[in-house]
């Protein structure tokens, strides 16, 4: 999900305004360093935690590896096409290194053994995994009131809901807390949510093998 629509929670920060395409370039020119947006963007989670985007965020993590993006500029070795982007992950796709829980309680604690196919290639291409984000129990729902975790607020109202199930997702980008996020659509998880916080949805499609 993509944010198309300008944020109404919390202070402006030109950091977190930053399209995902500028904030590459920025840290790819040298003209930003990745640590300091990722802790930009984990500035703007802290202070919107009211929204209750996030099942998971280990700060510490994301700035270790965003050290390790600069590290690798500073000696001239290829970081890739997503070099240093923090992009949030829904609490469905599978992450090796955070637990996934799809919103429910008997998988609060699983931890996968692998990541998911796009997880992978988004860690290839240099991205970080900046947290798992909320959303309906099981993905079975257009709320993301979770009654595990918390109901995930819309950053435009807290009074109503973002939708689902990819709420918490929606949520982040839309406030920019991360200028796109991974989600999940069955019957709309990305749809609904896209359309009840301004963002565009953008599809994922595997190539066919021949």
């Amino acid at each position: 999900m993509i944010s198309t629509m300008a944020p109404t929670s919390g202070a402006r920060d030109p950091l977190t305004d930053l399209s995902a395409t500028a904030a590459v370039k920025a840290m790819r020119q040298g003209d930003i360093k990745a640590e300091a947006y990722a802790s930009a963007l984990l500035d703007r989670a802290k202070k919107l935690e009211k929204l209750n985007a996030f099942v998971t965020l280990r700060p510490d993590i994301v700035l270790q590896a965003a050290r390790a993006v600069d590290a690798a500029r500073a000696s001239g070795r290829a970081v890739g096409i997503l070099h240093g982007l923090p992009i949030p992950v829904k609490d469905s796709v599978n992450t090796r290194g955070l637990p996934t829980s799809n919103g429910t309680r008997s998988l609060r604690d699983f931890r996968p053994d692998d990541d998911a196919t796009l997880v992978k290639r988004l860690l290839d291409h240099g991205a970080i995994v900046m947290g798992k984000t909320n959303l309906t129990e099981l993905s079975f729902g257009w709320t993301s009131n979770n009654g595990v975790f918390g109901p995930v607020r819309n950053p435009y109202d807290g009074e109503r809901i973002p939708g689902g199930s990819s709420g918490g997702s929606a949520a982040a980008v839309a406030a920019r807390v991360a200028p796109l996020a991974v989600g999940a659509d069955t019957l709309g998880s990305i749809r609904v949510p896209a359309a009840m916080c301004g963002l565009a949805p953008a599809a994922h499609v595997e190539p066919i093998s021949r």
